[in-house]
């Protein structure tokens, strides 16, 4: 867990407060949960993998932080050009 929390201080110094952040094949969730807790910022996470899907939802609520955790394949995004801030 401490290579997540390294990695989403470096990401989080990065934005701005509101940012719309993008993880894609998060697994469990860790990173962008971690990104969560460190800023104003609207964290999602797109993973082909549902069992990995209602895992992160998991460990989100478990974390009481809020990040949008939704399956799918990242060859055909669901989320319209633009939308993020950063990836």
């Amino acid at each position: 867990m401490r290579v997540d929390q390294e990695c989403a201080k470096k990401v989080a110094e990065g934005l701005s407060a509101g940012a719309h952040v993008l993880e894609v094949a998060p697994g469990p969730g860790y990173l962008a949960i971690e990104v969560a807790k460190r800023g104003d910022f609207r964290v999602f996470g797109l993973d082909i993998s549902h069992s990995f899907v209602h895992m992160a939802i998991q460990n989100a609520r478990f974390a009481s932080v809020s990040v949008e955790f939704r399956q799918g394949n990242a060859s055909q995004m669901p989320y319209l050009d633009e939308t993020f801030d950063g990836a």
